[in-house]
């Protein structure tokens, strides 16, 4: 049955392969929502992640990173580090920011760093790691947009930067990343226009603390938020776990509606793309039920073709999504889109062969209930 199936579709390779790109293009814009929708949630959580800590201290009361504003009082770092366990507390301050070059404005979050939190130098582009004041690395994506490069100036709010490095594209919620130091943060908050209102700005948002070896990292959290009332601690997965959630309060309702339409609108089309294909086949089936097959093995034959054309469909529909991802990534960065999340991919790969079944055995009344000498009139 096999066989005969194979030789059926390769009979009429034009209508096989229209149906089994048809397929392909709705499977490969499924993949495209869900994978947006995957690089967001990879986006938020990589901000604490890629931090590097074993635990992060923020404002008491305060859970994420991305979305609030946490101001911890400067004291707080030394006396997290008495705490028993705690080997240092590095500094960080989060800062949103708006850049504007020739009328262009764009958000970006700058991170100032003192020790420890910053990009690899395997992540570095262009350039170098900040080490003088006035010094700035931006992510690529703003970079391709503000046409920026090493030794160009980075005015904010009036304050010329030294970018000195281009880093990988990094960023959360659209909103790209800088970073920069604590020299070239107090250079900023009194030679730029933000001067007259520095109490807005936070001189340290976040603690990132490394442990003694074989510290339990639960137990000293807890030690660390009795002995300093002023600062909560965290694990680096809880963090990321609460900005992804985060991302989905703001957007989770928005996105899963597009991937449900897309879901709806792409099952549809399947079945009726498959409904056309049973259908221009059913005087082809009608003849083998003249021949004397049963209408198992029809069945048979019907299920085999949705089969063999999924086969063909949805790697060719997974190397569409995974073009279409490597042309918007290189048009516009700042967007992560992972089209092949395990969990999603097998969703979208079962609800379309379910629907393209559906849509193939739409046909089968008739079939069952066609003349075997119907299928000889002209």
């Amino acid at each position: 049955m096999f066989k005969l199936t194979y030789r059926q579709l390769r009979f009429d390779p034009g209508r096989s392969a229209l149906t089994c790109l048809g397929i392909a293009a709705v499977f490969a814009v499924i993949l495209l929502l869900q994978g947006f929708q995957q690089g967001l949630n990879t986006q938020l959580g990589s901000v604490a992640l890629a931090r590097g800590a074993d635990l992060i201290g923020t404002q008491a009361g305060v859970r994420n990173i991305i979305g609030a504003r946490s101001v911890i009082p400067q004291m707080a770092r030394g006396q997290v580090e008495t705490v028993p366990g705690v080997r240092i507390a590095h500094p960080m301050t989060a800062i949103p920011l708006i850049y504007e070059k020739q009328g262009r404005k764009s958000a970006v979050f700058l991170f100032v760093i003192d020790s420890a939190g910053g990009p690899a130098e395997a992540e570095v582009e262009a350039g170098r790691l900040l080490a003088g004041e006035g010094e700035i690395l931006i992510d690529h994506s703003i970079a391709q947009l503000h046409d920026l490069a090493p030794e160009d100036d980075f005015v904010v709010a009036g304050y010329g930067f030294r970018i000195v490095g281009v880093i990988e594209p990094t960023s959360a919620l659209w909103t790209p990343f800088t970073f920069s130091n604590y020299d070239s943060l107090i250079e900023f908050y009194f030679e730029s226009s933000l001067a007259d209102d520095l109490s807005a700005f936070p001189l340290l948002s976040y603690l990132l603390i490394d442990l003694e070896p074989g510290v339990d990292p639960v137990a000293l959290a807890a030690r660390i938020e009795q002995a300093v009332p002023d600062v909560d601690v965290f694990l680096p997965a809880e963090l990321a776990r609460a900005d992804e959630e985060l991302g989905q309060t703001m957007l989770g309702a928005v996105l899963t509606l597009l991937i449900g339409v897309a879901y709806a609108a792409g099952m549809i089309v399947i079945a009726l793309f498959m409904f056309t294909a049973a259908e221009a086949r059913r005087r082809d089936l009608g003849i083998l039920k003249a021949l004397g097959f049963d209408d198992r093995t029809i069945l048979t034959s019907i299920m085999v073709e949705v089969g063999l054309l999924m086969v063909f469909a949805i790697p060719l529909g997974i190397a569409l999504a995974h073009l279409t991802t490597a042309i918007a990534r290189a048009a516009m960065p700042i967007y992560l889109i992972q089209p092949t999340v395990l969990g999603p991919l097998l969703l979208a790969i079962a609800s379309c062969t379910l629907f393209a079944l559906l849509g193939a055995l739409g046909p089968w009344r008739l079939i069952r209930r066609l003349e075997p000498s119907q299928v000889f009139r002209s």
